[in-house]
Formats: structure tokens, sequence, C-alpha cells
């Protein structure tokens, strides 16, 4: 279909069906022999993502969530999918720092060194004023959506495999206007402060391979305290996509913000030109901070 918001591609994607270059199946997306960690993996896009792993032959995936039932629940999704895969089941909060230390070092002492970290756990209770309503409430969004993120991050990299991977949730709305988005002030506010902090990880962990990606308007329990009713696109969109971005074949989106809608066939067509710009970025650009940029940069090249 025709791409409704301003795209890379011309192709735009709401579902996977009938999508070949992102199918699990593909053996050059095969996850066969890797652990992965996906928080907020129980269920909507982290379950998703979870399951479209076992499609992809995951050997020991890990699903981090604070509601035991629901981790079960997608525990035997994907044993549905294929009964041979090892899933570990932690249950927890992401604020607590000595917690999910202590949940990584777990992971490595059962399954070993993860390769993989899908950082998708997220926080949105619904409509909250920046100006009205308590700041402390307002506030809880970044001690999730950032402060724990970061706890995730930095614990994954502390037990993580060489070369590691992680696949950073990010949101579209964050860099949109926020006139369309009213009551979500927190949120899309936390998650653009997470895009930026992972942009800094990202600098100083350059062997890290890290992408963020919008995973599309799906329907969530966390889309539902918007009064959302219907997904516009499909999850099953978000975790086939997620497989195809921790595949070697996406390793020239390095650092990039990525919609799950754009065509990744066009994607690599652009390849060289995604390689050598800032196309995939978000950041303050135009004049005259774009040639400041490259003067200091061609300057900082000089002996």
């Amino acid at each position: 279909m025709a791409a409704p918001w301003p795209s890379p591609t011309k192709k735009w994607h709401d579902d996977a069906y009938m999508y070949p270059a992102i199918d699990p199946s593909r053996p050059e997306l095969a996850l066969v022999g890797k652990i992965a960690v996906i928080t907020g993996g129980g269920s909507g896009i982290g379950g998703a993502i979870a399951q479209s792993f076992a499609k992809a032959g995951i050997s020991r995936p890990v699903l981090i969530g604070r509601r035991l039932q629901v981790l079960q629940d997608n525990r035997a999704k994907i044993a549905a999918i294929d009964a041979r895969t090892e899933v570990l089941l932690i249950q927890g909060d992401i604020v607590n720092a000595d917690w999910i230390q202590k949940a990584f070092e777990t992971v490595k002492s059962t399954f070993g060194e993860p390769h993989i970290l899908v950082n998708n756990a997220a926080y949105f209770d619904g409509p909250v004023s920046a100006l009205k309503d308590d700041v402390d409430t307002w506030y809880q969004a970044f001690e999730i959506n950032v402060k724990g993120n970061l706890h995730v991050i930095r614990s994954y990299l502390s037990v993580a495999a060489t070369s590691p991977r992680i696949l950073n949730v990010s949101s579209g709305q964050a860099h949109l206007n926020a006139k369309f988005f009213s009551g979500m002030s927190a949120y899309l506010s936390s998650k653009m402060a997470q895009l930026r902090m992972i942009d800094a990880i990202q600098a100083e962990r350059p062997d890290v391979f890290i992408m963020n990606c919008h995973p599309g308007r799906v329907m969530s329990e966390m889309s539902a305290k918007i009064g959302r009713t219907k997904g516009i696109d499909t999850l099953e969109l978000s975790g086939d996509f997620g497989v195809w971005a921790v595949s070697d074949e996406a390793q020239f989106l390095k650092g990039g913000m990525v919609w799950v809608n754009w065509d990744v066939d066009e994607l690599t067509a652009k390849k060289d030109e995604i390689v050598n710009s800032d196309l995939l970025t978000v950041a303050l650009g135009g004049w005259p901070f774009k040639q400041v940029f490259y003067r200091q940069s061609r300057n900082n090249g000089r002996k």
C-alpha cells in the first residue's frame, strides 16, 4: 500500500502477510543457537517478537515481565510454535537496578551469555497533563522508559556475548507533532529522551549494534488506554520485522531509527545513502547545524 506518512520507501506494510523479506523461516534470518532477552515479553509487541523469534528457530529466549501468568501464556504459545524451544521466565520490575542485574546474571548462569536484547518494556498508564496533573505521576514514564531501560541495557551489556545486538522498541509518535497526541506528553517526552539516551550509548559502545524501531500502530494493552479498539498494523508485522532487525542483513541500519512499515528491500537498496548520511537519525538539522557539524568533522580529521 502507499505510505500514509512521510516515508523513505514507496512501499508501506501494515502486515507481514506476503512479505517474504522478513519471513522468519528464511534461512538467512535463522536464530538457531542464539539467546535473546525480551523485556515486556509476555504480550503485545514483546510477545509477538518472542513468537517470531521462535519461528526463526531461537534456541533459548528469555521473557522478562511483571505478570507471571502473562509470561506463562506466551511460553505456551512459543511451545506451540516449536516445542524444542527452551524458555526462561523472569518476573520483576525493570526500575529496580539490583533486581535487573541479578536477572541478567541468572540468564548468563542458566543459558549462557545472551546475544540479543529486545528492549521493549515501556510505561503508559493513560492520558496525563503536564500542567494539571501531579508532577510525580507525569514523571513516572521517565522512571520506566528512560531510567528503567537504562538499567536493562547496562545489565545486558555486563553479561552479553561478543558483538551484542539491541533492538530498542521506540515510538514514531515521539518525533511527530505533539498536538496530535493529547494527554500523551509524558510518554512522548520520555520516549524521545530514551531515543537520545540510546544514541549516546551507541556512541560510547560502537561495538554494539543498536537499532531503534517504531513497532507500528498495533492493538495492545497500552493502545487500549488511549481508546484504540483496533490495530492499524498487525502484531505479526512487529514480530517478523524484529527477526529481520537483528539479522546480518540489517547491520547497515546501526544507530538508526526505522519504522516497521518501511519496506526492507527498498531500505537495503538505499544502503550506501543511509550509511553515509544522517537520513535515519532523529536530531536537530538544517541551517546552520549541518554545515557546522560537517565543518567540525572535517577539521577534526586534519593533522
